[in-house]
C-alpha cells in the first residue's frame, strides 16, 4: 500500500490559483487508525493529518477537512468536493485512469494478524483459507482483493 496525495485527472492549471484564491484546501480523508483518527470531539489526528497540515502551511492556506467512507473519497474528488485525498491507496491503472497520484511519501505492505487462541496450530495460509475462518480487511484496497484470491475458501469480509 501506497500513502500519497491525488489530485483529480480534470484538474487544470488554475485550481492552485482557486485554493490560494479562497485561502483553504481542501482535503478529502478517510478514517484509517493510525493514519487518521477522529477523537469524540470531532477532533482529527493522525500521519496524513499532519502531511496535509504542513502542505497546507507551506502553501499559506488552511487545511480544510471532510472525511469521507473510503468508496466514496474518489467521486468527491471527481466532484471538486475537495482539491487532494491524504490516504493510504495502492496505485492501480483503473485509479490512475481517474486520478492523478502524487509522490507517495510513506509506504508499506500487507499484513496478516491472527488470534493466536484460534490460530495456534496453524502453520500455513493454505491452512487459513478455510469456511469456518473469517477473514477481514479493508474494502475496495488491495488487501481485500489479495484476501479474495487467497482466501477463497473463507468468509472474506470488507469494513
Amino acid at each position: 500500500m501506497v500513502f500519497l496525495m491525488f489530485l483529480s485527472v480534470g484538474v487544470h492549471a488554475d485550481a492552485l490559483d482557486d485554493i490560494i484564491e479562497r485561502g483553504t484546501l481542501r482535503i478529502g480523508v478517510s478514517l484509517f487508525v493510525p493514519w487518521t483518527m477522529e477523537d469524540e470531539s470531532g477532533q482529527l489526528s493522525g500521519y496524513e493529518i499532519d502531511v496535509s497540515k504542513k502542505l497546507a502551511q507551506d502553501m499559506s492556506v488552511k487545511p480544510k477537512f471532510v472525511v469521507y467512507k473510503w468508496e466514496d473519497i474518489i467521486p468527491a474528488l471527481r466532484k471538486g468536493e475537495i482539491d487532494i485525498i491524504a490516504g493510504g491507496m495502492a496505485i492501480t491503472p483503473a485509479r490512475a485512469l481517474k486520478i492523478n497520484f502524487s509522490n507517495p511519501y510513506a509506504d508499506s505492505g500487507i499484513s496478516l494478524a491472527t488470534n493466536t487462541k484460534i490460530t495456534r496450530n496453524i502453520k500455513s495460509l493454505e491452512e487459513l483459507n478455510q469456511k469456518n475462518i473469517i477473514i477481514s480487511c479493508v474494502s475496495e484496497s488491495v488487501s481485500h482483493e489479495l484476501a479474495n484470491r487467497l482466501f477463497d475458501k473463507g468468509q472474506c469480509q470488507g469494513l
